[in-house]
């Protein structure tokens, strides 16, 4: 083999570590810039502002525990905040901005209790707009949610009603 050769051979293999350095630093710097988001989206939900529109949702839905009868676009428009920021976290994971595991572990108390408090209500909203697209990322959220779960629990199906009220109760505190 002659030195051209060689050399040549050397320009390709140093071209391919390169591109492999790259690609591994914007693997990096993609977790790390999801970890970040997931941060900033952390404290957006743990804000005072967004405190008290949980506080709401809960103060609502225990009334209706109660009997009283609240129809579904009341709860829905009370609780929209709180799954418009739901369905964000959706769209993030949904595009791979966030990573599926660091997500669970963050929201998905969260999620998957709010969803199921919410979405006979979310179902009966899209019936009445005739619209199926309302809070469909929430819904993708709790999905992936629940997928990721069964993961590493047999088939864990619906929260009980005993722990959803009591995450309502901790909903309430200050």
């Amino acid at each position: 083999m002659d030195f051209g050769m060689i050399a040549a051979i050397s320009a390709v293999i140093g071209v391919l570590i390169a591109i492999l350095a790259v690609m591994r630093q914007s693997q990096d710097t993609h977790v790390t810039l999801g970890v970040q988001l997931l941060h900033d989206l952390n404290k957006q939900f743990d804000s005072e502002r967004m405190r008290q529109y949980r506080r709401d949702i809960a103060k609502l839905c225990m009334k209706r525990e109660k009997g009283a009868e609240i129809v579904s676009t009341e709860i829905c428009t009370r609780a929209a905040d709180v799954m418009n920021f739901f369905c964000s976290v959706g769209m993030f994971l949904k595009r791979k901005i966030l990573d599926l595991e660091f997500t669970y572990a963050l929201f998905s108390s969260f999620v998957i209790v709010y969803w199921e408090i919410l979405e006979k209500d979310v179902y009966e909203v899209r019936k009445l707009t005739n619209d199926d697209s309302n809070w469909e990322e929430f819904e993708y959220l709790y999905k992936q949610m629940k997928k990721y779960e069964r993961r590493f629990k047999k088939s864990p199906g619906k929260v009980p009603e005993d722990l959803i009220q009591l995450f309502l109760k901790a909903e309430l505190l200050p």
